[in-house]
């Protein structure tokens, strides 16, 4: 999700970061959506995987420095 992110969700630029066919990453984005029932690809749903995201970065940084949360 953060490589798709990175590259302003476009398919084909997030595949060549990750090093896989785009078909793949585009499978691994399409199960996400039958997991979670959210869709990274739509603009509106995928603010929620970049809020996630960002509050999984916040606790993981804070643990790298020690401090509990």
């Amino acid at each position: 999700m953060l490589a798709y992110f990175e590259a302003d969700g476009s398919l084909t630029k997030a595949s060549e970061m990750l090093f896989i066919h785009k078909n793949t990453l585009q499978y691994k984005l399409h199960r996400i959506a039958q997991l979670t029932g959210y869709d990274i690809r739509k603009p509106r749903e995928a603010a929620v995987f970049a809020m996630a995201l960002m509050f999984f970065d916040e606790t993981q940084r804070g643990k790298d420095v020690g401090i509990e949360k």
